[in-house]
């Protein structure tokens, strides 16, 4: 929730475009549990929640405008990126066991990068 919110000024810049700010909580909560778990998988690196991002925005700005595929598609967009991160979200759930790369007994005192 937290990382959807840092989003919203980018809905009062028009940064977005016309995209519901429903739509956009539906998908950002699944995808930052995905960037949390690429981030874990990574020893702490960014970097894979950075590429994650950074393709899903590109990919929306060359879809939205028409150059990869057709209206159609284009119009449904928001929903199939929607149902497609819940989907990973949820089979990272079910495999990590709700622990999206945490160890049970994880020793609080040192960074979870260490």
């Amino acid at each position: 929730m937290l990382w959807a919110a840092w989003h919203l000024p980018a809905f009062w810049a028009s940064w977005m475009g016309d995209q519901p700010l429903g739509w956009f909580f539906a998908y950002a909560i699944p995808l930052s549990m995905i960037a949390f778990w690429l981030t874990r998988k990574a020893k702490g690196s960014v970097i894979p929640a950075i590429l994650l991002h950074t393709s899903t925005n590109l990919y929306s700005l060359l879809l939205l405008s028409d150059q990869i595929f057709v209206n159609a598609l284009s119009a449904n967009f928001t929903e199939i990126k929607t149902v497609l991160y819940w989907a990973i979200a949820i089979v990272l759930i079910v495999a990590t066991r709700g622990r999206l790369g945490c160890s049970r007994m994880e020793d609080k005192s040192k960074p979870f990068y260490a």
